[in-house]
């Protein structure tokens, strides 16, 4: 009886211990002021000639505010206890490697930059990054495209009719899915960043 007591206590001492230490899922908490509840995400400059970027990362920004569940996205500036605002300063591609044949690109690195800030409806700032960073890989040829990665099975394409398609056709293809991560991912440090609490 007594040893049973004993343990209790020492559970309800370890619960009392580690729930005042904040523990919570990665994410799910906020570094900002408590009166932050709410961000507005402007509408994001494209400094690139990428026609629709600028709405893409506006759109995954807010999916991704809203999908850690600390905070809601504001409909307008007006409505928001702060607002995000961000450009994307630059969308590099590099090529990573070349045949030593006939220096056909098989590798290319797609990089984008975005500069970004957070900021109370009163012009207070909360955060800012002007070159926030995320790279990705992109096949230029068919012939290094991995065909048992997820990515490629998401894609709606088997390896025997990727043997059927260009090196151009194989790049856009890649091009594009790579932009999509891309997308995901810069939204993902921002919001890491400019948000997310501190460990």
């Amino acid at each position: 009886m007594k040893q049973f007591r004993f343990e209790g206590i020492l559970a309800a001492a370890a619960l009392l211990l580690f729930g005042g230490c904040g523990y919570q899922f990665q994410g799910s908490g906020t570094s900002l002021p408590t009166d932050i509840k709410t961000i507005a995400v402007a509408p994001v400059e494209n400094e690139t000639l990428v026609a629709g970027l600028g709405r893409e990362v506006e759109e995954s920004i807010g999916t991704m505010i809203e999908s850690f569940g600390a905070l809601r996205v504001a409909s307008s500036e007006s409505d928001g206890d702060a607002v995000l605002r961000a450009s994307i300063k630059n969308l590099d591609t590099r090529v990573r490697s070349v045949t030593g044949a006939n220096d056909i690109a098989l590798e290319y690195d797609l990089t984008i930059t975005v500069a970004a800030e957070l900021r109370r409806r009163n012009g207070q700032l909360l955060w800012r990054n002007p070159a926030v960073m995320a790279s990705q890989q992109i096949a230029g040829t068919s012939s290094v495209v991995v065909t048992s990665g997820s990515d490629f099975a998401q894609g709606g394409i088997s390896g025997q009719s990727l043997s059927t398609l260009d090196d151009k056709e194989v790049e856009r293809g890649a091009g594009r899915a790579a932009l999509n991560d891309l997308i995901e991912e810069i939204s993902r440090r921002i919001y890491i960043e400019a948000v997310a609490e501190d460990f």
